[in-house]
């Protein structure tokens, strides 16, 4: 990335956050110019209200998004391999081009049966994707932006948890959110959905 971001005129990016942190690796060439454009959708702090965190088990989380190595879902599946299913699901809605690491993530959690590839969807199923859910996952383990399913997911009052402190600086960027936490490698019932770890 560096070798083709040193070719470029200029930068467009969604964030301060990541305009910063891509300078501050060394990522993006110090001269080169950034243009910070807002994804589009608007994450007032007095709109986003946390919808109650059912009673009932198991608790519902899930992942939307491509299925590439650098967005983190074998880190779900190994961590939700170590829990009851009883306790909690996670559900795997994208696709990919990268048949390899899908057959991967796909074999691991074979014998899991609280784990649920459901592939791609139509766009028109995400708010519906989205309700079915008590807790949003962005397990991306790699420097990227916060994307607009986090942010329609936190519109809609649903909890959001990333495997990246990143995740949490660029919601932070614009809207001081202290229910946005973090998980390392193993997911905590008790803490992930509500409490920074």
């Amino acid at each position: 990335m560096r070798a083709q971001l040193a070719h470029v005129d200029a930068v467009v990016m969604g964030s301060h956050f990541i305009a910063d942190s891509y300078r501050r690796w060394r990522v993006l060439p110090s001269n080169t110019p950034v243009h910070v454009v807002p994804y589009g959708v608007p994450m007032h702090e007095s709109r986003l209200l946390l919808r109650g965190l059912t009673s009932s088990r198991p608790l519902r989380f899930g992942y939307i998004g491509a299925l590439l190595p650098h967005k983190g879902v074998h880190v779900c599946i190994q961590a939700f391999r170590e829990m009851s299913g009883g306790q909690a699901e996670l559900h795997v809605w994208g696709s990919s081009e990268d048949r390899a690491y899908v057959s991967a993530l796909e074999s691991s959690a074979a014998d899991a049966g609280h784990i649920h590839f459901h592939g791609a969807f139509p766009e028109t199923e995400k708010t519906a994707i989205l309700r079915s859910l008590d807790v949003l996952l962005m397990p991306s383990i790699g420097l990227e932006s916060f994307g607009l399913v986090a942010r329609e997911a936190m519109e809609q009052g649903h909890r959001v948890t990333s495997y990246q402190a990143c995740m949490r600086g660029n919601v932070q960027e614009e809207s001081r959110l202290p229910w946005i936490p973090s998980f390392r490698h193993k997911v905590s019932l008790e803490t992930t959905p509500c409490a920074e770890t």
